[in-house]
């Protein structure tokens, strides 16, 4: 670094205050640096993005759902008529079965 006759120190790229910026391309009109077409992107939906985006778990969610549901209903259907079925058809011993020669003690 240098030091100058008023004692601050000037940075050893500072040339004068008139150049350019880096970021400034002054030499095309600003019309051709635009692009010709946007870039595919869903920023145009605004806070509806989000809400697009999870469309997929959403439906698989909902997907799940129903079939819990009519799994749901299929098994009280099932338990209600085996529980009908049972309360009809009470427990039958073999056809050779003589219960009288039985002891009717418990242990």
């Amino acid at each position: 670094m240098s030091t100058e006759a008023n004692g601050s120190t000037a940075h050893p790229d500072a040339h004068d205050e008139a150049r350019t910026p880096a970021w400034s391309t002054p030499d095309e009109p600003i019309e051709e640096r635009w692009p010709d077409a946007l870039p595919p992107a869903d920023y145009h939906l605004g806070g509806l993005a989000g809400y697009d985006a999870g469309r997929g778990a959403r439906r698989l969610l909902a997907a799940v759902g129903v079939l819990g549901l009519v799994a749901s209903i299929a098994g009280y259907v099932w338990y209600a008529n085996h529980v009908e079925y049972q309360r009809t058809h009470p427990f039958t011993l073999p056809a050779d079965t003589d219960i009288d020669a039985l002891p009717r003690t418990l242990h």
